[in-house]
């Protein structure tokens, strides 16, 4: 087995291989041949597999790690807001701020619909009469 040198190439070292098996029967010269290959190409995708399985473990465990990061962080910012008196809003208390929101709204059309009557008067009254 030598390794492909194409001359023709920037790169003469390849990733191919040659190989080659003479033997006075042409059959089994073939059969070991592609044996060979057989085996050749195995080892290589046991390797393949073993960096993945390798890979995956560490992408795992690092999920893991940013994980719990991520928990010890939010119980830190939840600490935070508790001792800042800060407004949490989770998805409870969402509901009750938009009521608060829209009963604030319902307020304030309220108010502004209290003072437009008296605006009319306010402007006639103000007003000196046309004689």
């Amino acid at each position: 087995m030598d390794p492909v040198k194409e001359e023709r190439l920037q790169y003469t070292e390849t990733r191919l291989i040659s190989i080659k098996f003479t033997h006075a029967n042409p059959v089994v010269a073939a059969k070991v041949a592609n044996a060979i290959a057989n085996a050749f190409v195995l080892s290589n995708l046991e390797q393949k597999t073993k960096f993945t399985a390798t890979t995956g473990d560490f992408l795992q465990q690092r999920i893991a790690e940013l994980q719990s990061q991520i928990r010890a962080d939010e119980e830190r910012l939840i600490n935070y807001a508790k001792g800042h008196e800060i407004l949490s809003l989770d998805a409870a208390q969402n509901t009750v701020v938009d009521r608060l929101s829209g009963l604030n709204k319902a307020l304030l059309e309220a108010e502004m619909t209290a003072r437009l009557p008296k605006r009319p008067f306010e402007l006639t009254r103000s007003r000196a009469p046309l004689m």
